[in-house]
């Protein structure tokens, strides 16, 4: 057993590593906001606030402008605008610095293993992920899944009631952020049936188990219908699809490209893939 100096030593060390890697990140994602669709999103939640009520026609185009608009993240909208209206870019930095670290901060509390291992894999996939944390929408969609996980595991191991509705509550506040919920509805569904097919397989199917996946399951579906108290109704489920299937989105936007080795921020990728193959090939 460890004495009471090396477990000391050792909260020490997970509070140190912490903190540093805390401050890290944070001063990573601490940069300019530019983002090509920064002033779509402030303006759409100055027309929100305007009209007090959420922007659901497109008032910015030409050629379409009247026409009804599916807005699947008004809410963030609104949220951007405000922050910028009150603090002006240096307040967008800090909330956009802000929610990278939570995140990335929740992923760390996550891990297991040793701390400095943790930090390690953190760092590295914090220098993967940088490029794409701008003043978005989809920022919040990398947010709440990661409190999404952090609150399903605490059920799973507590089942206590109050995660019955923090769970869903997450859900409410998501769909009206970001479109970016149907992950979230995707890993519950992935819990849901691993559960299902552990309860199958195992000879021990006690009574805790099936309750287990009972409740799961009324996570599952109180989580979907909670996601439909928006002003898009049904459409933020297929919005996402519709976006797919455009073909001009898919040739322009860059993240939904291959990446391109050429250019050096993207290049991390590439390291990645060759130290995976390495570990996969010596069988280390």
């Amino acid at each position: 057993m460890k004495s009471t100096k090396e477990i000391d030593s050792n909260r020490n060390l997970e509070r140190f590593v912490s903190v540093l890697i805390c401050l890290i990140v944070f001063l990573m994602a601490l940069r300019v906001p530019l983002d090509s669709d920064f002033w779509w999103h402030i303006n759409a939640g100055k027309a929100t606030i305007n009209q007090h009520s959420p922007l659901l026609q497109d008032i910015f185009s030409f050629t379409r402008y009247g026409f009804p608009w599916i807005n699947h993240s008004w809410l963030s909208e609104v949220f951007y605008y405000l922050i910028y209206k009150l603090f002006g870019y240096s307040g967008v930095m800090i909330i956009v610095a802000i929610v990278a670290t939570s995140t990335t901060m929740i992923i760390f509390k996550l891990m297991k293993g040793s701390v400095i291992m943790r930090a390690f894999l953190v760092v590295f996939s914090v220098l993967l992920t940088a490029v794409i944390w701008s003043p978005r929408p989809q920022l919040f969609s990398l947010f709440f899944f990661a409190l999404l996980v952090w609150f399903q595991l605490k059920f799973d191991k507590q089942r206590k009631k109050i995660y019955l509705i923090v769970i869903p509550a997450i859900f409410l506040i998501w769909s009206n952020f970001h479109a970016g919920f149907t992950l979230g509805i995707a890993f519950l569904g992935v819990v849901l049936f691993g559960k299902i097919i552990d309860y199958l397989l195992n000879h021990d199917r006690n009574e805790i188990k099936r309750k287990n996946i009972i409740s799961t399951f009324m996570l599952l579906i109180s989580s979907c219908l909670l996601t439909l108290l928006n002003p898009n109704g049904i459409n933020v489920w297929v919005v996402q699809f519709k976006t797919i299937g455009v073909s001009s989105l898919q040739d322009f936007i860059s993240e939904w490209a291959s990446p391109n080795f050429h250019e050096l921020f993207q290049q991390p990728f590439l390291w990645v893939w060759l130290i995976f193959v390495f570990f996969i090939s010596t069988g280390i």
